[in-house]
């Protein structure tokens, strides 16, 4: 992330945060790399069209 970070919101909850996110491998068609996500999901309960 290369946005500003809040340090005593960082200090609190930085290792909650880098707890819940995706780890794994990405592919970008001709190499693999070490991946990180997280997703938003605004509200679980709208449907998909």
């Amino acid at each position: 992330m290369t946005a500003p970070v809040r340090d005593e919101i960082a200090q609190r909850f930085g290792a909650r945060i880098n707890g819940l996110q995706w780890q794994g491998e990405g592919y970008d068609g001709t190499k693999t790399y070490h991946s990180t996500d997280i997703v938003c999901v605004p509200d679980l309960f709208t449907t998909r069209k």
